[in-house]
């Protein structure tokens, strides 16, 4: 799916899977991921092993996605 990009500085992506793991055959265990940011200001916390970087990492990858045009692997229209 390609996002809408607007002006504002918001970011809304539901159910977000990392491309590799979505083309894995294992895609059925794979927990998609939500951001819903309203501003400019990120905390993440939680216990160890519980997904933090994988999120980060996951949605930098994305942002770099949208920037190049390509589309995301998303099951609702993200907007950016």
């Amino acid at each position: 799916v390609i996002p809408e990009v607007g002006n504002e500085s918001s970011i809304n992506v539901q159910e977000f899977v990392h491309p590799v793991l979505a083309l894995e055959k294992s895609a059925r265990d794979v927990v998609p991921v939500d951001l819903f940011l309203p501003g400019q200001v990120l905390m993440i916390s939680g216990p160890n092993a519980g997904g933090k970087t994988l999120s980060l990492k996951s949605f930098g990858l994305c942002a770099w996605f949208v920037k190049l045009g390509i589309p995301i692997t998303v099951n609702r229209k993200p907007s950016v």
